[in-house]
């Protein structure tokens, strides 16, 4: 951003501003045995990311695949919190696109927005972090109508939830070199950060 101060002189100033940079941790709860969040390093990070919610087609979440216990919420949030950081859970993985159309549909997708926000709420998290693998161009709707609800459900907060998302560098086989980055671009506005997979 682009600063430019005026007076009744002309130009007084310029200088650009710029947003604080995020370095951010994906911590999977099923390394929570051998890594504890006590020996996680927060002088390095500004979030965590809590990997990870599994999405069920019924619009359930499965917290027990990778051993997001109570427990170990419990851990990270209080450990990253009184180090000044924040953490959110992360929803999806690779080899969940199926599970993410079946949460997504209409019959479902209310549902499922309404586990994520309780869930974010019941265990002291600061936003969520979408991570739908593989996200084709064919589901592009379904994708947006989540953030679009996703993002107006964590504004109902009353300190403002990060909603975050993984995006892949490249398309799917047989999509367009384009396709999810005019997903992206048209859907921006209501992530507060977009991190490309470039692995």
């Amino acid at each position: 951003l682009r600063v430019l101060i005026l007076c009744s002189g002309g130009l007084l100033s310029v200088f650009t501003a710029r947003a604080a940079l995020w370095v951010t941790g994906y911590y999977p709860g099923w390394e929570q045995a051998v890594m504890p969040a006590s020996t996680v390093d927060f002088t390095t990070l500004t979030q965590v990311i809590h990997f990870s919610l599994v999405p069920n087609a019924d619009g359930t979440l499965n917290a027990n695949a990778n051993n997001i216990t109570t427990a170990n919420s419990a851990d990270i949030v209080a450990k990253a919190h009184a180090a000044g950081r924040q953490v959110l859970i992360c929803v999806g993985g690779g080899g969940t696109e199926s599970l993410f159309q079946g949460a997504t549909s209409v019959a479902n997708l209310s549902s499922f927005i309404n586990n994520l926000t309780n869930f974010v709420a019941s265990r002291g998290y600061d936003g969520v972090d979408i991570d739908w693998e593989p996200l084709p161009s064919t589901d592009v709707q379904q994708f947006t109508n989540l953030v679009i609800g996703l993002r107006a459900a964590l504004n109902g907060f009353s300190k403002h939830k990060l909603l975050t998302v993984a995006a892949g560098a490249y398309p799917p086989y047989g999509d367009s070199a384009t396709a999810e980055y005019l997903m992206f671009a048209a859907l921006q506005d209501q992530f507060d950060q977009i991190s490309i997979m470039t692995y």
